[in-house]
């Protein structure tokens, strides 16, 4: 895995040029100069970019950090899928998009946080330091806790990197979709995937087949907590399972069985032998 090549990099640059072109074609009033509604070619262009052949996976965002987000995301929401990070990136795109195309108009420059989109589609899907994070790239600081405010003049040339690296964050997200879609007969979970994108420079196909040239994924239950696979902890009281990250946040839940709190140990540790557990509770 290397840089991209000049020819990569200018794939991308054109790109990015047809991605404005087709924003701001469709707010021309002149239909003879008016561009096709539909960004299927945008999208076909984008997979194209991120897959790259031997391109180091580091140089396919250059402002967000795109895997790093996404695995924290599903690491630590358990609304949060991959499915529902590409509608968070989507919309958070619209942000970007109505912002550079109309810098002027009042309600563009402040975001409601509490407003139906915000919550069902972002703020349920990414946790709140990278909604931050991204916002501010777009110049956007956090206000009384509700809302967002431009800070300043709009820099029309950083919205418009912003939004295009959140639209192929969007076409990313689906690609990782399909990847998983073929593999997780296999055991897989989409952090898998997550984690095999972002060490790999190959495209769809090429990760699809090396993950299933691997051994099966042993197949692991899930938190009682959060529902999500990878619980390695079990409470020898009434035998509900935690993942590492619940353990800690739910440590004060009380246990169903003897009204006192949880006695949770490594599964590693339990001495099946002597005390067979007669049941998990995943829910």
């Amino acid at each position: 895995m290397g840089k991209p090549s000049s020819m990569d990099t200018k794939y991308k640059d054109d790109l990015f040029r047809k991605y404005v072109q087709f924003h701001e074609g469709k707010v021309d009033a002149t239909p003879s100069k008016q561009r096709p509604g539909n960004d299927e070619y945008l999208r076909v262009a984008a997979s194209t970019l991120l897959s790259l052949h031997k391109v180091d996976p580091f140089y396919r965002f250059r402002l967000i950090q795109f895997y790093e987000v996404v695995e924290s995301s599903l690491r630590s929401l358990s609304s949060s899928s991959l499915r529902a990070l590409a509608c968070a990136f989507s919309v958070l795109e619209t942000v970007g998009v109505n912002l550079f195309l109309y810098p002027w108009k009042k309600e563009f420059r402040s975001i409601k946080t509490y407003t139906g989109p915000f919550v069902y589609y972002v703020k349920s899907s990414l946790l709140e330091e990278d909604i931050r994070a991204i916002l501010h790239y777009m110049g956007y600081v956090p206000e009384l806790g509700t809302a967002y405010k431009l800070k300043e003049l709009v820099e029309t040339l950083q919205v418009k990197m912003v939004s295009f690296e959140l639209f192929l964050a969007k076409v990313e997200c689906e690609q990782m979709l399909e990847i998983h879609s073929q593999v997780k007969d296999k055991g897989y979970s989409e952090l898998d995937v997550v984690s095999e994108r972002k060490s790999s420079a190959e495209d769809v196909r090429g990760c699809s087949e090396a993950l299933r040239r691997r051994p099966s994924a042993p197949a692991t239950s899930r938190c009682g907590f959060c529902n999500r696979p990878g619980a390695a902890n079990t409470c020898t009281q009434c035998s509900k399972v935690s993942c590492d990250t619940c353990l800690g946040a739910y440590h004060y839940d009380p246990c169903c069985k003897k009204s006192e709190l949880h006695k949770f140990m490594p599964n590693n540790q339990l001495n099946y032998k002597s005390t067979q557990l007669s049941h998990l509770v995943y829910r």
